[in-house]
Order: C-alpha cells, then structure tokens, then sequence
C-alpha cells in the first residue's frame, strides 16, 4: 500500500486475499466491517474473520445447506434477512477454504 491515498471504505462479507512477504498467500473470510488504508498500511477492522486453515468445511458446508432450507420455506418466525447474511457467511468460508 505504499504512496496510497488513505481512505476509509465498508467492507461486506466475503474473502480477503493477504499475501505475504515471503510469496505465500493466506485467504481470510470476512463479515462485514471496515478498511483503513493509511500511513502506507491496511487496517482491518471487521465483524468476524476466519482464516482459511482454520475453517471447518464441513460445518460451513451445512450452514450453506441450513440457510438454503430456510431460504426457500416460507416458515413462520424465520428471520429472512439474518438466514440470508448466514447464507453469505457460509459461502465466504467455503471459498476461502478453497472448497468452493
């Protein structure tokens, strides 16, 4: 980010792609939050993040399935919005695990 222009920006849920001094890259899952780039450096400052060895697929797997369930159901006392945003937050993991 060096010479950058600093600037504040909202972040959605989704994947972020780090990559390291040393040629790795490591995916990290993000939900939500906010991007501070500044002083030649990136701050991250976001609701959860899940790192993408870290992420159990499986679990993330049936999350997806669950929220697509809910999804398609017209049940009563179903928080539309928040199955949706799980929903979200289930294919960023899988994608950054590298199983979607």
């Amino acid at each position: 980010m060096a010479r950058h222009l600093p600037m504040v920006a909202a972040l959605q849920t989704g994947v972020i792609t780090l990559r390291l001094a040393d040629g790795g890259t490591i995916y990290i899952a993000v939900a939500g939050g906010f991007l501070e780039v500044a002083h030649n450096k990136a701050v991250i400052l976001c609701d959860s993040a899940e790192i993408d060895k870290e992420i159990d697929v499986d679990r993330a797997r049936q999350a997806l399935e669950r929220a697509v369930r809910q999804l398609q159901t017209f049940e009563k006392g179903i928080d539309r919005e928040e199955v949706r945003r799980a929903k979200e937050r289930a294919i960023a993991r899988l994608k950054a695990s590298g199983a979607l």
